[in-house]
């Protein structure tokens, strides 16, 4: 479709401008690390549609639509998102909230519990 675009390696201001204009972020990768992009595009208003896999449900915390292996659950969840301007709404509201969980406050409290725990 001419509406998708696949654009490879791109500079981090570049991908924050498309994540920005996007409708939406697909994520179907199967092996991720972290899933740094789903914050990514959470932290610029892009809804997320992402495989359901432990670390993408860890990182979504509820706020990514999570999809199994499925073209056509795929397909449904983007024409619902396509068609329904409120979906993208709570979407993005839930995403900017899920953020809050990945503050640097937050980390650096999870860091000094877990260092306190081991005694330093």
């Amino acid at each position: 479709p001419d509406n998708v675009r696949t654009v490879g390696v791109l500079p981090t201001e570049k991908v924050i401008s498309l994540l920005r204009g996007a409708t939406a972020l697909f994520f179907p990768s199967r092996y991720e690390g972290f899933g740094l992009p789903l914050l990514e595009a959470m932290a610029a208003a892009c809804p997320v549609l992402a495989l359901d896999t432990p670390i993408n449900r860890e990182i979504g915390g509820g706020a990514a639509w999570l999809l199994p292996e499925d073209p056509a659950e795929w397909a449904k969840a983007c024409k619902a998102l396509m068609t329904s301007p409120s979906i993208r709404v709570e979407m993005r509201e839930k995403g900017f909230e899920n953020l809050t969980r990945f503050s640097w406050e937050q980390t650096a409290a999870v860091y000094h519990e877990a260092f306190t725990d081991v005694g330093c």
